[in-house]
Parts: structure tokens; sequence; C-alpha cells
């Protein structure tokens, strides 16, 4: 994320992404200076507070199958691995049962994300103030004593999306569901640097995009519950009728990122960005403009877009930027209504919006605030 946002600003936009609970966060953080760290870290801060508040609560336990050597019958005898084995020289019996165990797959994937975490905060070898050591070194300690703690009873294994493509979630390992959410984009986060080795990358602009759409929908469901809206995102695969089989599978999906519903009806969708550039410059020979000046506009793939969103969905549409270097924009309005025969499709509206993260957190929030109310506004106004 960009250095002008808050560290503080950046945990509660993490906090409401993978539907981490910010009151807990936000006291952590206030025992802790975390001023200087990077994102990486920031990211490697909430993951092992929340690592502490799951041991507190109480890890979950599964019944896991074992074969061992035992003096008592426990389970089934295997006589066959019995004899190979030399049991009856031993006195031991072959044995396969259930142990309820801390070693499952949700905790294998906790303590194999800390060992990444600590390789990193090990690897990178910068020179840093001695406030940013300090930080550094604490944060370091937590993650090794959280190792310490779990590698005793549970297992390491390499993170790959296989791995993670293997999770099941029910009623006693749903508690998990969010932290292991973070575990998989630290975990896509990393790129191969060499045979065997592994290194985080800031991640790239697409990634960073799933952040500030998980943002902007969990913390959109959360304050217009009130008023009792409803928010969620939605694929439709089968949105068009084939007339040629073969070609079926070039279709993308209809997948816009926010929903806004009142009743059943959809009153908004919202498209999240996250760019580096959010604007791009015209080129003078495209506009007729004087030679001092410059020319930016929307990447009009966006604007394409929330146009196809708003008439697969027939409501109004809106493109929310992360704040820029180029400053705050927004725009609202309607296509001419020459370009329809069906003049009531005139009536959706489509716009763009800048949502600026830089600031302290009570900033931020109050613009988070402000544009929650712009929404209500939408909404009310797209109803009548």
């Amino acid at each position: 994320m960009s250095v002008n946002i808050s560290p503080h600003t950046i945990i509660f936009i993490i906090a409401y992404s993978f539907d981490l609970n910010r009151n807990y966060l936000e006291k952590e953080i206030e025992r802790e200076d975390i001023s200087d760290l990077s994102f990486f870290e920031l990211l490697t801060f909430v993951f092992t507070k929340w690592t502490e508040k799951l041991i507190k609560e109480g890890l979950y336990k599964s019944f896991i199958d074992k074969t061992e050597q035992i003096k008592k019958v426990r389970g089934k005898i295997l006589f066959q691995d019995y004899i190979k084995q030399g049991g009856v020289a031993a006195s031991q019996l072959t044995c396969q049962f259930d142990d309820l165990s801390y070693n499952t797959l949700e905790n294998q994937i906790i303590l194999s994300t800390l060992l990444f975490c600590r390789q990193e905060l090990n690897r990178i070898k910068v020179w840093f103030t001695s406030k940013r050591l300090e930080e550094r070194e604490r944060l370091n300690l937590s993650v090794f004593k959280l190792i310490r703690l779990l590698s005793p009873y549970i297992d390491a294994k390499p993170l790959s999306t296989g791995l993670f493509n293997q999770l099941l979630f029910h009623r006693m390992n749903i508690k998990y569901k969010s932290i292991l959410s973070l575990c998989r984009f630290i975990c896509h986060s990393t790129a191969l640097k060499e045979i065997g080795e592994e290194e985080f990358l800031e991640p790239p602009e697409e990634r960073m995009s799933e952040i500030f759409e998980g943002f902007l929908r969990n913390y959109l469901a959360e304050k217009l519950f009130i008023d009792q809206y409803s928010v969620n995102k939605k694929r439709v695969q089968d949105w068009i009728v084939i007339e040629e089989s073969h070609g079926s599978s070039f279709f993308p999906e209809i997948r816009p990122d926010i929903i806004i519903w009142d009743t059943g009806v959809p009153r908004l969708i919202i498209d999240a960005k996250y760019y580096k550039d959010s604007l791009y410059k015209v080129e003078q020979f495209y506009v007729s403009a004087r030679p001092d000046e410059e020319r930016y506009k929307v990447h009009s793939h966006n604007l394409y877009q929330i146009i196809a969103y708003t008439s697969f969905f027939n409501c109004d549409g809106l493109l929310v930027y992360a704040q820029t270097e180029k400053g705050f924009f927004k725009g609202i309005g309607r296509i001419k209504p020459d370009y329809y025969l069906n003049k009531e499709i005139n009536k959706r509206r489509l716009g763009f919006y800048t949502l600026d993260l830089t600031g302290d957190l009570d900033e931020f929030k109050t613009r988070m605030g402000e544009f929650v109310d712009m929404i209500k506004g939408y909404i009310c106004e797209s109803a009548n």
C-alpha cells in the first residue's frame, strides 16, 4: 500500500477485509508502536495478534488417524505389521486408532505461515534506525514465541494453493476462516526468488484490489445493515445463451464486487479499484487542449465494465478508486437518451468516486462516514 497511508488505517482496512474483530486489534495496537512497520510487517503483526487470540480461546482439535507400536491395546490391532516389525520380541502391539490432536490442517497452515513470516523477517538485510530495529525485533520475538508454543504439537507443511484448497469449514472450525484467509493472502503474495527459495514481495495491484474490495464490502455491509440493506457479491455464469457450444468457455462471468440490495431488489453496484495510477494521461493529439495543459481520464475499460453490470442488474453503478496522487475526483451521470431506443433505461446512473486513504485513522473514519451517507443517498434516489 501507499507509504502515505497510516499504519493504523492499514490495519483497520485489513481487519475489515478479512473479517477480523477490529475492536480487539485496536486495543492491541494501543500497546504497540507500529508507526514504522512495512506492509508485510503489519500483515505479520495482525496475524500474530489473531493467532494469540485463537490460542487464548482454545485451538481446534480433531481426531487424527494414527498407527503406532504401543504396549496396551488401543483401537484396532494390525497383526501383519505387528509380526513384520517384531512386536512379539519387543512386547509391543501395532495398533491403529483415532487420537484427539491439535495437529489438524488448520493449525498446520497457521504454524507454516508463522515460520514463513519469521524467515522473511530474518531475511531482509537493511540498515534500520534504532527505533525501527526495536519494533522489528519485538515483532520477530512474538512470532518466535508462537512457533515455539505450537511446534511440539503441530507439524509444518509447505504452503501451497493445493494445501489451502483442502480446507473445509464447519461449525467446529469456522472461527479459523478469517485468519486462514489472511494466511492465503500472505502465501499468494510470495514469489519464487530462486529454486527452493521464496520471498514476500509488495502485493501487485490486483492483490491490493482484493483487499480494498473486501474492506468496502464488509464495511458497507455493517453500516447499511441498520437501514435493512443487504450487501454481497454475486457470480453469474449462465448469463448468456450460447449459439455455438465450442465458444462457451470464452465468455467471462458477470462478477460485480459489491451489490447493495433493498428487499431483494438491486439498487447499486460498486466496483472497487486499487491502482497506482487511477487516471491515465490523454495524449495531446487525442484532445483539443493547450500544449501546457495535462488532461487525465478514467480508464475506459473500467467504465465499460460498470456499464455492463448496470445493464445486467438494471440498477445504478459506481466505480470507487483508492485515493491516488492525482487527488480527489468524482463524477456521476446518465448516458444520453439519444443512444437508447428504450428511454426507460436512461434512468440508470453511473459514475466514479475516489476514497482518500491518507491521513490518520480518525480522519479516515470521518471520510468513510461521509462515503456511507453518500451511498445511502444514491440508494434512496434509485428507489424513487
